[in-house]
């Protein structure tokens, strides 16, 4: 009898593992609005950096389940763009797909550098491949909503 109660107590223990192990660490199902913006290039004019931090101050993200995303621009006119997104937990990168609806497409990456249950905090290299020339470094600060 005992060794049927080890036996039980043992495979819950492993069963409880390996789903702890399969959980991402950084949670991001939910509404994430974008609190800061920080914008670094000497590249780029302070005019263009000013009105594409104003743009990201602007956006609210909607992770989804089954990797389903939607940016929600609030800026000069309201704009919804549906994607998809993944997390490499091992890597600690975010990136995703979209399209909006005059059927034109973007690919972003991004480092996860922060996650809490309420704050994300991205950095980002522009262009993404690292064989181009760095034009600008975004960070984002994302707080949850919902």
């Amino acid at each position: 009898m005992k060794h049927l109660i080890f036996s039980v107590v043992a495979m819950f223990a492993i069963v409880l593992v390996q789903s702890c192990a399969n959980e991402p660490s950084c949670k991001l199902e939910g509404q994430w609005k974008v609190e800061n913006c920080d914008i670094q290039s000497a590249k780029l004019s302070p005019t263009i950096v000013n009105m594409a931090k104003d743009e990201y101050l602007s956006n609210t993200y909607e992770f989804q389940p089954e990797g389903k995303f939607v940016i929600h621009q609030e800026a000069d006119t309201k704009i919804t763009i549906n994607g998809s997104y993944t997390f490499d937990d091992a890597t600690q990168t975010l990136s995703w797909e979209t399209q909006n609806d005059n059927g034109s497409t973007g690919h972003e990456e991004f480092q996860v550098t922060s996650c809490t249950g309420s704050a994300i905090t991205l950095n980002q290299r522009l262009p993404n491949d690292p064989q181009k020339e760095e034009i600008a470094t975004v960070t984002l600060t994302l707080s949850k909503v919902q």
